[in-house]
């Protein structure tokens, strides 16, 4: 009977351990934090980040990640952008996509539509439990400050050639823009000439150089003012455009 009597607290312990097994790895959402995300954007004004089971991505560990992209629209694209991660689909192609990512800690991260970044977006912190503030410790110099939250960045796409330069804005022509931050991506098919960015009355800055080819990526803040873009083989033929204040 002793011996019949020990199988079952075998199985029981067996038992428990698979249950708490299955525990590890979640977060206080109640979502299985799963190394493969799902990025979805459309059909229609729709974009999401979620972990396997279907829950929305909060507040994943850092560490290293598989992506599965599903673009089902040529009106959107998803653009996955943080430290270290710059990843997009085009705005015009429809398909599936993997990448992989590795989250840095207690960095935050952000998935947007490059042509409706203020209504196609989310973003998500790594490190930071969910329900918790990152409200820093009060000092005797000051009040806390919180760690804010990175706001889309709206895209603008440019191009140079050996004839000109083009500005765009969500596919049509910049000609006014807000103040703000933009993430501008080059195409330069040029090897004699590159992009130049340029607030009238300011220095110039070259968004790439006369020699570079290929495709470049850079952050610009535009302060309200009138604004010129150009190519440097031909500045005489520069497009003004006007940034207003927020």
């Amino acid at each position: 009977m002793v011996g019949i009597r020990k199988v079952p607290w075998v199985i029981g312990l067996f038992v428990l351990g698979a249950a708490l097994a299955t525990r590890v790895g979640t977060h206080d959402s109640g979502a299985a934090v799963s190394s493969t995300l799902h990025a979805s954007v459309g059909p229609g004004f729709e974009i999401s980040l979620t972990y396997d089971d279907g829950t929305t991505v909060a507040s994943p560990p850092a560490g290293s990640y598989r992506v599965l992209v599903s673009d089902t629209t040529s009106d959107h694209n998803f653009h996955l952008i943080g430290p270290g991660v710059d990843m997009s689909t085009g705005t015009e192609q429809v398909g599936s996509a993997t990448w992989n990512v590795i989250f840095q800690n207690n960095r935050s991260y952000v998935f947007q539509c490059d042509t409706h970044p203020a209504e196609m977006y989310g973003t998500f912190a790594i490190g930071t439990p969910v329900g918790t503030s990152t409200t820093t410790t009060p000092t005797s110099t000051g009040p806390a400050h919180t760690t804010p939250t990175p706001s889309p960045l709206a895209l603008l796409s440019a191009s140079v050639d050996n004839s000109a330069a083009r500005l765009a804005f969500a596919g049509k022509r910049a000609s006014s823009l807000k103040a703000g931050k933009y993430r501008v991506t080059i195409t330069d098919s040029s090897a004699k000439a590159g992009f130049k960015l340029q607030r009238i009355g300011f220095t110039a800055t070259s968004l790439t150089t006369a020699t570079f080819v290929g495709h470049r990526t850079s952050t610009v803040t535009l302060a309200a003012g009138k604004w010129k873009y150009y190519s440097s083989k031909h500045p005489a033929a520069a497009a003004v455009f006007t940034v207003t204040a927020k």
